[in-house]
This record gives C-alpha cells, structure tokens and sequence, in this order.
C-alpha cells in the first residue's frame, strides 16, 4: 500500500480555520448536552473542510484528528522554545521565530497551555 501524501499548506490552514470556531467544544467535557456524538459530528464537518480544499485526497476522521493532534503539539513545543531562548541568561532576542500557521494554533489555545501555570516555576524546574 502507497504511503499517503502529506497535507498540503492548503489543508493545513483549512484545518485550522475549521477547528478555530469550534474548538472549546472540541475540548470540554461530556454532558448531558454534549456527547461523544456531537464531538464526532462536529470531526467530520472540520474533515470535510479539508477535503473541499483537496479534492484528490480523501482524508479520513482520524487522519485529521492525528493531524491537528500533531499540529497543535508542534506549535506549542515552539512556543516553549521562543520562550526559553528569551528567558536564557543574558536575554537577547528570540532565535526560533514561530510560523504563521503556528500563530494562529497559539491565538485560540489557553493561555496557560501555552505558558503554564503561574506559580509553577517555584513548584517543578522545568515549567
């Protein structure tokens, strides 16, 4: 079987324009009005955001839901490291600088996933 293309510049930012609005709801917890069916529903309307854009690769569910897993863990992991080149001894500027597509991931992320707990750099080391 044929290794599957990787997504394009184009799916990526579908991807991410899709989940932006609905994001919190992709995130909260199970109620009694959200369920796991909502949250499917709600994966296969941002799954078909990015096959509009595509149309010669079908992406599945999951092959998205991995996707954005990996983009949203990408652009946090570059976020810390923006972040610890400025707390360096010494300070200076920023030598990684965050893609645009990075950005946007960051903008509707919470605050603190990004930057961590206040207070925590007196509990752990390495917040």
């Amino acid at each position: 079987m044929p290794r599957e293309k990787n997504f394009t510049d184009a799916e990526v930012w579908a991807l991410i324009h899709a989940v932006q609005p609905v994001h919190t709801q992709l995130v909260q917890g199970f109620t009694n009005n959200w369920t796991q069916d909502m949250r499917e529903r709600l994966w296969l309307k941002i799954t078909a955001a990015v096959n509009a854009v595509n149309p010669d690769v079908l992406r599945t569910k999951n092959k998205v839901q991995e996707q954005w897993a990996h983009l949203k863990s990408k652009a946090l992991v570059k976020a810390r490291d923006v972040k610890y080149d400025i707390n360096k001894t010494g300070g200076g500027v920023a030598e990684g600088v965050l893609k645009p597509k990075h950005l946007a991931i960051l903008q509707f992320l919470p605050q603190e996933t990004i930057v961590g707990l206040k207070g925590c750099e007196r509990l752990v080391a390495n917040c």
